[in-house]
């Protein structure tokens, strides 16, 4: 037996952790879980099946593997905004940033502000 042979052999046996197997049947358990199957019925047909769950070990090894598959989701979706961030508008003036922003918009109420002195001088005078 190949070394590839092991390897998927031991992929599929229970040397595997009890999260790992878990993440086998993710999308059943979600699935029963938005569909109102109470996790403690969750548990015990996991339980029938051999894999050994307190209600409370469940629940943990579910939550890391929803945050694993978040992070995942959250990798993908940061490369596909990488790849499609020359395609969006521009917003801002690329002249000015966020800093500049605040200095450009007091020196055009400064402009205004002298603007309207020079009408009201030219008015008097």
């Amino acid at each position: 037996m190949s070394l590839e042979e092991r390897l998927k052999k031991l992929e599929a046996g229970t040397n595997r952790s009890l999260t790992a197997r878990l993440a086998d049947h993710l999308d059943a358990i979600e699935s029963a879980l938005s569909k109102g199957v109470k996790r403690e019925l969750i548990v015990k047909a996991l339980n029938d099946e051999g894999l050994a769950f307190t209600l409370r070990s469940f629940d943990t090894a579910l939550y890391q593997i929803r945050k694993k598959h978040a992070r995942t989701l959250i990798k993908v979706v940061k490369s596909d905004v990488e790849d499609t961030t020359a395609l969006m508008p521009v917003i801002m003036k690329p002249s000015l940033s966020p800093n500049n922003q605040h200095r450009g918009a007091s020196n055009s109420a400064k402009d205004e502000k002298k603007e309207r002195k020079d009408k009201a001088a030219k008015y008097i005078g």
